[in-house]
């Protein structure tokens, strides 16, 4: 739950990161990613909007330790989430450049790899 919307998410090692299709308002002011820091426990989330009809990306992350939100220029973490939700490779757009992800066949609790020398879990 992001806010009041119900939303999908992806837990990784230090960050929990919502994805939200681009089709309504989503709210992007610090006090509701506060509250969701709070509500996990997370130390850090992320918010990926994707825009299915542009294979983009525009990422948000806040990080509770120094109070800080920003919209990224790219979020490795992040796009790999929206990759594992939509369950196929993707080259998405984003503020910085285009970023490319590889889907593999994923189980709920599975492991996801981000780059030849970081393996991670992902709980979605």
């Amino acid at each position: 739950e992001f806010g009041d919307i119900i939303l999908p998410c992806a837990e990784l090692p230090g960050i929990i990161h919502f994805i939200h299709l681009k089709q309504s308002f989503i709210p992007k002011d610090r006090e509701t990613f506060q509250k969701v820091a709070s509500k996990y426990d997370c130390p850090s989330v992320g918010l990926m909007i994707y825009n299915n009809l542009e294979d983009s990306i525009e990422p948000y992350v806040y990080v509770a330790t120094t109070d800080t939100l920003y919209r990224e220029n790219s979020c490795a973490s992040g796009s790999a989430a929206v990759t594992a939700y939509l369950c196929k490779d993707h080259d998405y757009k984003e503020p910085g450049g285009v970023l490319l992800t590889k889907y593999s066949p994923l189980s709920i609790g599975s492991i996801i790899t981000l780059s030849n020398e970081e393996i991670i879990d992902v709980i979605i």
